[in-house]
């Protein structure tokens, strides 16, 4: 019971790691094959490295370095 525990933490934790740092770059390849337009997808892009930063900050105590 122990194990299954600690395993659904590491996964949940690998899982806010990978949104929070993958996330913001997901975000800038969905709008550029959308639009086909660079300056286009670059502003949702800031946008979400923005909110990415401030979710890690707040919930971790630390900035990822991947966004940085």
């Amino acid at each position: 019971m122990w194990k299954v525990d600690l395993n659904f933490r590491i996964m949940k934790n690998n899982l806010f790691k990978l949104l929070t740092e993958f996330g913001p770059l997901a975000i800038f390849a969905l709008y550029y094959y959308k639009n086909k337009d660079v300056m286009e997808a670059i502003t949702p892009f800031l946008v979400a490295t923005i909110l990415s930063l401030i979710i890690v900050k707040l919930s971790k105590k630390k900035i990822a370095v991947i966004p940085l």
